[in-house]
This record gives structure tokens, C-alpha cells and sequence, in this order.
């Protein structure tokens, strides 16, 4: 919101109601909001029940309230929401949605640009609206598969609560003991790194991801206890990436080293796609993965492998000079700046495999490179069905990891087992 008053030149009679302000403040400021040559900038949380009321003949006269939005709602009913912020209690009202091209790539995927031109410019928000349904109706489905996972934990829930009322203090203490359990970091553990780009356009990747994560780790786990290995012998840390746009706070976030599912997919869960420049800051994702296999060396452990997905190449050296510019990065981690080619020798360098798995084809090249330099693998995710996504990426990661620990057995035991149909 500071950006845009600044790029616009606003002067202080432009108000604005954050979830910051107090609250006597913003309800003179929602009261002042349907005023005659008044203008509101508001964040979107505010475009759900707030009630702007106009009781201005002037305003009233002139056609009342007008609501714009600045973006296109990856839901039908907050649009509707936001709509209803006008021509309350039966007065008059407009509405209007002014976007910039860039705010549906989360909807049209990398090359939304190219897809934009081609749209027939008369049904424009008809297309994109459909698109959205069917978008929507992706996610759910994605969201459903964790219902199986959830049954399970909630009949341990239940057990639980079982036991306590038995004063079962054994059972007890070993609940508690497998719920804290943490990643010990030991060298004699595989460690495997998943960078997940995390911009609108993987919104349905990052849906798949949340779901799968814990029978990802069910399947694999099962398998190692099955041929008499340690269950735990592998620890994964999860990392998304973004761009420059996203700023210092959200270019990377990261995961801790873990050995229990619940808590991996406690940290994945709140995670949104959001943004996206083209292009994307892989380099910084593979520069992380570098630093931290530094850190980890210094108690004997290392990094075997990174498994990366994601839909666009890293961002070329241009495209990080002039992402950059828009963003603080002096005092922060990201202070200077990194180029992929670099980043990548030092990884071939340290022996670690980068598995490109891309969920575009234009992402593809890049991929292959980067793999190919350290010696990974590169696969396709192409995820335009949900159930058949969620499969594809709950095989591709236990197998990696089964690989990484046990070679070809542990693979073929898996394959028999789970695997069907050959889609890795």
C-alpha cells in the first residue's frame, strides 16, 4: 500500500484502513470512507463485512459508493464479498476490478503474458472466471486427499485421550516422547533438501505438497522398517522460493531438519503461493542449500541431494540486477547478490545431486542443465490433475529418498508395492 502511495504521489487526504489501526480510528475512517471526495485505500481482509453506508445525497446522487479491486480473487465469493462493499442497505453502487497483467499468473501459469494476448479481449473476465472455477475446484480436490492421513492421526487423537483416562503412563510417555522427536543430525542420516518454487502460478503444487507430505514419509519409512533399516535414517528440510519481488522476508522460507511428517507438514501448511517475476530466485534457494551444507559439515554431516520443482528457469544475471532494484537487500542475508551457474558448480563441486523436476515444459532446459552439472536426474511433474499430482509427487520424493539411502532394492520394493503405472 506504501508503494503504491508513493508511485502515485498521493497526499495525506488519501486515508487508509490496515488491520494495524486502532479500532475507534478505522470505525471513523469506514464511517468517512461513502464521504463525498473521499478516497480509502484499504487491505482486502477489509472487503468481508465491513459495511460502508452512504448517507451522502451528493455521493448517492452521483451513482454512490465505486469499489475498486487491485486484484483477481483466486475465490468467486470473496469477489462477491468485495462487490457488496457498495450499494449497501439497498443505495447505489459500482464496482470495478483494474488489474495488472502479472496478478494472474498464479491463474495462467508461466506464460500468462503470452496466453493474455491471445484471450478474446469482449469475454475476457468470462474466461479468466472459469479458469478460476476450475482452478478452485483443483485445490479442492488436492485438499481432499488429506482426509485418509487425517482419519489416522485423529484415531491416534483418540487412543490417546484412551490411555491418559487408564493412566497408562508407559503409553504415555512413549506418545510424547515420537510426538517431540526432532532430527538429530547425525552424519550416519541421509539429508535431503526439497526447494519448491512457491508463486501463484504453483498454487495447485503446493496444495498437492501439503497432502502428500505425510504419505510420502509413511511409504518410505515403511519400506526401510520392511528390509530391517532405520526408519528415521533420513531427514528432509523443506524450502520455498519466490522472487525479488516477494522482498527479504519471503524470497525463502525454510523448514527445520525433520524425521516426523506431522511437524513438516505443520510448517508447510500455512505457506501461500504468492508473486512471481517471470523468471524465479532459484539462485538463492541453491545458494542456501550451499551455505548449509557449510554449517553442517562443521559436525560431520552433509547434504546428498536436493530435489528441485518448480515451473520457470532461475533468474539469467540481468534478470537479477533488475529484480533486485526494487527491493532493500543491504542488512540482510541477501545482501549480495547471486547467479545460479555459480551456485550450481559449488554444489558439483561438494558432490550434492540436484534432481530438477519441472512442472513446465519451459522450465525444462534450465532444469536439465542444472541437473546434469551435478550429476542429478531431471523428470517431469506435469500436475493437471490433482489425484494423479499428488501420486506423481508423493512417488518421485520417496523414491529419491529410498534411493538415496538403499540404491535399487529399496526402489524396486517400492515400485512393486505402491506404483502401478510408471509415471516417474
Amino acid at each position: 500500500m506504501q508503494k503504491f502511495r508513493d508511485e502515485q504521489n498521493l497526499d495525506n487526504s488519501v486515508k487508509e484502513i490496515t488491520e494495524k489501526i486502532d479500532k475507534n480510528e478505522r470505525d471513523l475512517l469506514i464511517k468517512q470512507a461513502s464521504t463525498e471526495g473521499r478516497i480509502t485505500l484499504l487491505t482486502r481482509s477489509f472487503g468481508r463485512g465491513t459495511d460502508f453506508v452512504c448517507r451522502n445525497p451528493a455521493v448517492i446522487a452521483r451513482g454512490g459508493v465505486h469499489v475498486i479491486q487491485t486484484f483477481f480473487s483466486k475465490e468467486l465469493s470473496e469477489e462477491v464479498q468485495i462487490m457488496g462493499r457498495c450499494a449497501r442497505q439497498g443505495e447505489k453502487g459500482s464496482f470495478q476490478i483494474l488489474i495488472s497483467h502479472s496478478n494472474l499468473e498464479w491463474l495462467l501459469g508461466p506464460t500468462f503474458e503470452t496466453e493474455i494476448k491471445q484471450l478474446n479481449q469482449k469475454n475476457f473476465y468470462e474466461i479468466i472466471s472459469k479458469k478460476r472455477s476450475i482452478s478452485y475446484e483443483r485445490s479442492c480436490e488436492s485438499k481432499g486427499l488429506g482426509i485418509e492421513q487425517r482419519k489416522k492421526e485423529h484415531e491416534e487423537s483418540l487412543q490417546f485421550l484412551k490411555k491418559l483416562l487408564e493412566l497408562d503412563t508407559q503409553y504415555f510417555r512413549l506418545y510424547m516422547i515420537n510426538l517431540n522427536k526432532g532430527a538429530m543430525l547425525t552424519p550416519t542420516k541421509k539429508k535431503t533438501i526439497i526447494l519448491m518454487d512457491a508463486t501463484g502460478s504453483m498454487s495447485h503444487v503446493i496444495e498437492a505438497t501439503k497432502q502428500t507430505i505425510c504419505l510420502m514419509y509413511e511409504r518410505a519409512q515403511g519400506i526401510l522398517v520392511e528390509k530391517g533399516k532405520d526408519k528415521d535414517s533420513f531427514e528432509v528440510k523443506f524450502v520455498a522460493y519466490r522472487n525479488y519481488s516477494s522482498g527479504p522476508e519471503l524470497i525463502l522460507q525454510v523448514s527445520d531438519w525433520e524425521v516426523d511428517s506431522k511437524r513438516l507438514r505443520n510448517f508447510i501448511n500455512p505457506i501461500q503461493s504468492s508473486g512471481g517475476q517471470g523468471n524465479e530466485a532459484i539462485e538463492v534457494a541453491l545458494c542456501y542449500v550451499s551455505q548449509e551444507d557449510d554449517i553442517l559439515q562443521e559436525n560431520g554431516s552433509r547434504i546428498s541431494q536436493v530435489i528441485l520443482i518448480g515451473d520457470m528457469p532461475p533468474n539469467t544475471r540481468e534478470d537479477v540486477v533488475n529484480k533486485r532494484v526494487y527491493r532493500r537487500w543491504e542488512n540482510t542475508r541477501y545482501a549480495q547478490p547471486v547467479y545460479w551457474e555459480d551456485e550450481v558448480n559449488k554444489l558439483a563441486n561438494k558432490g550434492i545431486f540436484v534432481h530438477g523436476c519441472y512442472v513446465n515444459e519451459c522450465a525444462r532446459p534450465a532444469f536439465e542443465n542444472i541437473s546434469n552439472r551435478t550429476k542429478g536426474t531431471t523428470k517431469s511433474l506435469l500436475m493437471d490433475n490433482p489425484t494423479k499430482a499428488a501420486s506423481d509427487l508423493t512417488d518421485l520424493v520417496s523414491i529419491q529418498i529410498l534411493e538415496d539411502i538403499g540404491g535399487k532394492e529399496l526402489v524396486d520394493l517400492y515400485v512393486r508395492k505402491y506404483v502401478t503405472k510408471t509415471h516417474i
